[in-house]
């Protein structure tokens, strides 16, 4: 895979992951429809979140980056057929260990019920409802553990848009509990909300069932041979205890922010909920994806012992990154509260919402670039096969992020907190990059696509304004209709502005860019 084609496969998985999201809006918003805000989805969303809890260790987190370089380098080395014996063995054994914790959920789901939520006893049926959906959406961590393990082995194989596309079909399959199985339920005799369960298992099963055949035909053979001993599952777990840690960090993390918000003025907590809700699109489209194509080409090429071409793969990872991500931080920036004002505001959700809503956006936009290229940084570490790295730097970055806030919270509110977690992804990245400039040695300067960017994104930032201020002034922001010009038009404006100013400077990332979209995709 070339750095061309990095781009090309980014761009895939970038589509792939927006379409994700925009499911994922459509989900969030008949589910409100269909059940509101109440016992319902209290009990849907405390069920869900048990394995969801675990789901960042079996599945999208330390798994994927454990697994997919020692699946690279068996597939590098020795080809398809034993780095598919390796997939069976990986797959297999995992069924057998998260298999085995989900049968501990489904015996032990009242008392992980009543540990998380003892406040929901206070409510006739809404422990027994959580309970229920509980033990129903228990299978869910299996079946996306397994549906991560493939994605991971068909990323090594240079199949991208296919596995980022499977995360659509948990909120297809939400969307079709929502609508279809909640009228199913009374034959069970359960409560209609059950029937979002069931669609949350459906949804996981799509995502494991839609990537199998593109396995078959690379050649994958199904095979049950649990391997606990076998020197490759050794490898990819030992590569996950240090990952289990950093993510418990990471939790602990967000736990406390969660915690002094609680402290601040009410509504703090869903101002930043909301917001981050909103970044998440950047991080997905403009990060996850170029991380996802590129650990396996850097992977095959540390294999190989070219650690300089490795470099160099990481460098135009990286600069990719600013592309897309110094212009969206420009635009958020300046957007945040006509975005907000769009997306969220109405009924409950009123103007001063909108407005600590579109503040605590801003200032998670500061750390945007650094949230996407730690996406990009960090399996690097483990296709060099450190794990402990990317672990400590963790630890020390929730150690600044959670100091930061504390000494901030009262002076700066849950404005604070957004700017802390930024500082924190921003400090994590320079570290991250330090350590990893001593591995791979110096990277491809970046000096002047940085020049570049920047210009493009000034120029950008100043007409995105401009038509911000002219759009507002003479269509107001009271109707929908105003509030989806106040979006769109500064929007389009600022994109044709930094494309024309980046071809004028003859930018080569903008051409790359621009070649891989109108390549035939795969």
């Amino acid at each position: 895979m070339s750095q061309s084609a990095i781009t090309r496969s980014a761009g895939l998985t970038g589509f792939a992951t927006l379409l994700s999201r925009i499911l994922g809006l459509a989900r969030e918003l008949i589910v409100a429809r269909f059940f509101g805000a109440g016992l319902a989805t209290d009990a849907f969303n405390v069920a869900f979140r048990i394995p969801n809890l675990l789901r960042d260790l079996f599945a999208e987190g330390a798994l994927s980056a454990a697994f997919v370089p020692a699946f690279t380098r068996r597939l590098s080395t020795q080809g398809k057929e034993p780095a598919f014996e390796l997939f069976n063995r990986i797959s297999s054994t995992l069924a057998v260990v998260v298999g085995a914790v989900c049968l501990i959920g489904l015996l032990a789901a009242r008392p992980l019920v009543e540990a998380m939520a003892p406040g929901f006893a206070a409510v006739p049926g809404k422990i027994a409802l959580t309970v229920t959906m509980t033990r129903v959406m228990v299978l869910f961590l299996l079946l996306v553990a397994l549906a991560a393990a493939a994605m991971g082995a068909l990323n090594s194989l240079g199949r991208f848009f296919l596995p980022a596309l499977a995360p659509c079909f948990l909120s297809i399959g939400m969307i079709l509990g929502a609508t279809l199985f909640t009228r199913w339920m009374s034959w069970l005799q359960m409560d209609p909300a059950v029937g979002l369960a069931f669609g949350v298992m459906a949804g996981g099963l799509g995502q494991l069932l839609v990537q199998l055949p593109a396995l078959v035909r690379e050649g994958w053979r199904p095979r049950f041979a649990p391997g606990f001993t076998d020197s490759g599952v050794r490898e990819v777990g030992s590569m996950m205890v240090p990952a289990t840690v950093g993510l418990a960090a990471t939790q602990f993390s967000v736990f406390m922010n969660t915690w002094i918000a609680s402290q601040l003025v009410q509504g703090s907590v869903s101002w930043l909920n909301y917001a981050f809700r909103l970044m998440q699109l950047p991080i997905g489209v403009f990060g996850v994806s170029i991380g996802s194509a590129t650990l396996p080409q850097v992977s095959r090429l540390l294999a190989e012992g070219k650690r300089e071409e490795a470099g160099a793969s990481v460098g135009h990872s990286l600069t990719l990154v600013m592309l897309l991500n110094l212009p969206a931080s420009a635009g958020l920036l300046i957007l945040a509260e006509p975005i907000v004002r769009l997306v969220y505001q109405g009924g409950h959700f009123d103007a001063g919402d909108t407005q600590a809503t579109a503040l605590a956006l801003q200032a998670y936009c500061i750390g945007l670039f650094a949230y996407s290229a730690i996406k990009v940084v960090v399996p690097v570490f483990y296709a060099l096969g450190d794990s402990v790295t990317p672990t400590r730097n963790s630890l020390v970055s929730v150690a600044l992020t959670v100091s930061f806030n504390l000494a901030v919270m009262h002076w700066l509110g849950h404005v604070g907190l957004a700017l802390g977690t930024s500082v924190g992804a921003l400090v994590s990245f320079g570290m991250l990059l330090a350590k990893l400039r001593g591995r791979l040695g110096e990277l491809p300067s970046t000096l002047p696509a940085t020049a570049r960017i920047s210009g493009a994104t000034l120029a950008m930032g100043a007409v995105c304004w401009l038509v911000l201020g002219v759009v507002e002034e003479r269509l107001g922001v009271t109707t929908v209709a105003a509030r989806l010009a106040a979006v769109a038009m500064p929007g389009a404006a600022a994109g044709a502005t930094l494309v024309a100013v980046l071809a004028a400077a003859g930018s080569p990332e903008l051409k790359e860019l621009a070649g891989a979209l109108l390549r035939r995709t795969r």
